[in-house]
């Protein structure tokens, strides 16, 4: 019996040698690691720092760096990127993160402790993982100055500054307002959309490759450029067959002749560079149209007006509609006109009553107004040409309406109202081409004694009084049919 109890101790204490059990020092299980030392200007100064952990300081300790979560269990000599860990001013650190994050982008970290017996070290926590920090803002990523004979080039996103990296450039002009306009307005989706532009464009003036660092060539020839255009500067990170995590960056630049009469490229927020653009352009008709209508004086006194009565006016717009929502002490009033391709249309609602009728040929009015402010007609001409035609058609002459009977006497919010005329029924307009037979020097400018179309609805609100009460004031020259009570 005590040959075999002393057999199977034996073979007990060879099981321990051969399993090689180590139990860990230090608990890792509850470990968060945050990406430090990051700035809106630059991330290269960038580490890891531990919190809930203990360290020993008897202990020597490894942070291995990987791209998967598959580790070692152990090992004796250390794996590329496994610095050590230390302490600074009470705060636990990992080394050599930069180096690790321009490789992978996301990393995982394993710690491990280095066995007092053997010198192994031995891994004491599950991999975790350690995601790339957000990348720095479109034009951040690489400062540049660019010159006739040299460039200064310095790449601030997550790299180990000990290699100099190599990116691939291109430059190429840029001519689209809408990026312009965003980019001056200081709107980060211009940025962004000169990235997308930029990378997509094969008429790049220029391309090269060129090594980041302070004292870089100059990337273009003197005859690249025109003096006065805008210009992007693409760089493309080479990543060295998957060596380093993509990145790429973009800025926008003007060439100007500088004293010496060489050509330099200022970025948009040098105090050199001048924007010298049609800040309209990158609108759509329908765009300008509305802007026009919204900022029109008469409804902005008539949104006073209505405001000071104690109600509210609305103005709703997308791509293909126009709103005005009045809210009062008598109801809601809703006028809409639609778009199309350039053609603005308005029809009155089924049953329409005077009342909305009133409050829809206001805006009518203002509407047709706001035309006459984009072509640069005389309204009151206009108006006299509208009182004077017959048989209008919008392919034809780029307006047309129809009309329709109103009589009533209402009382509201806004003061004892009389209605008695003609309302507009339909209505279409051309916001592109115009009013295509309208002469704007016109020398018919006199309203007719009888109006071949009884359109006394186009004088319906060209201004507004203030009279006891806020009054609707009806414009209708001669025709006062729509008469101020």
């Amino acid at each position: 019996m005590k040959k075999i109890k002393y057999l199977l101790m034996a073979l007990f204490i060879m099981f321990l040698g051969f399993t090689n059990v180590y139990a860990a020092e230090t608990d890792f299980s509850n470990a968060t690691l945050t990406v430090e030392g990051l700035t809106d200007e630059s991330h290269t100064t960038a580490y890891i720092s531990v919190s809930n952990v203990v360290l020993d300081s008897e202990i020597d300790y490894k942070a291995v760096f990987t791209k998967t979560a598959n580790v070692v269990n152990s090992f004796t000599n250390a794996p590329d990127l496994s610095p050590s860990i230390y302490t600074e001013n009470g705060t636990i650190k990992i080394s050599s993160y930069t180096s690790a994050a321009e490789r992978y982008g996301d990393v995982y970290v394993t710690f491990y402790e280095k066995e007092k017996t053997t010198g192994n070290y031995t891994k004491v926590s599950n991999p975790i993982l350690v995601k790339r920090p957000e990348e720095l803002k479109i034009t951040k990523r690489i400062h540049t100055g660019l010159y006739e004979d040299s460039s200064i080039l310095i790449f601030n996103s997550i790299n180990n500054l000990a290699t100099t990296k190599t990116a691939n450039y291109k430059i190429g002009k840029v001519t689209d307002n809408n990026i312009f306009k965003n980019v001056k307005n200081g709107n980060y989706s211009g940025l962004e959309s000169l990235l997308t532009y930029a990378k997509n464009d094969n008429n790049a003036v220029k391309t090269g490759a060129v090594e980041l660092k302070s004292t870089a060539p100059s990337l273009y020839a003197q005859n690249d450029l025109q003096d006065g255009s805008y210009y992007y500067v693409y760089f493309d990170l080479d990543t060295e067959n998957g060596k380093y995590y993509p990145v790429e960056d973009v800025n926008l630049y003007q060439a100007k002749t500088t004293s010496n009469g060489k050509i330099w490229l200022y970025d948009y927020l040098s105090s050199e560079f001048e924007w010298n653009i049609d800040e309209d352009s990158s609108l759509t008709e329908w765009e300008k149209y509305v802007e026009l209508f919204k900022n029109n004086k008469y409804t902005t006194e008539y949104k006073s007006t209505v405001e000071s009565a104690g109600g509210t006016l609305t103005i709703q717009h997308d791509e293909s509609t126009l709103k005005l929502i009045l809210n009062d002490s008598t109801g809601t009033f809703t006028t809409v006109f639609n778009h199309n391709n350039g053609i603005v249309s308005y029809a009155a609602k089924n049953g329409i009553g005077a009342s909305e009728l009133m409050f829809d040929n206001i805006w009518i009015s203002v509407a047709i107004d706001t035309l006459c402010n984009k072509f640069g007609y005389n309204t009151e001409e206009v108006l006299t040409y509208l009182e004077n035609s017959n048989g209008l058609t919008i392919g034809k002459d780029g307006i047309e309406f129809t009309l329709m009977d109103v009589s009533s006497s209402e009382s509201g919010s806004y003061g004892d109202v009389s209605i008695s005329g003609s309302g507009f029924e339909t209505l279409k307009f051309d916001i592109i081409k115009g009013l295509k037979n309208y002469s704007n020097n016109s020398t018919n400018n006199t309203v007719p004694e009888n109006p071949k179309t009884g359109i006394n609805i186009c004088y319906t609100f060209l201004g507004l009084v203030l009279a006891g009460g806020i009054v609707i004031y009806i414009y209708s020259r001669k025709h006062n049919k729509f008469p101020q009570v």
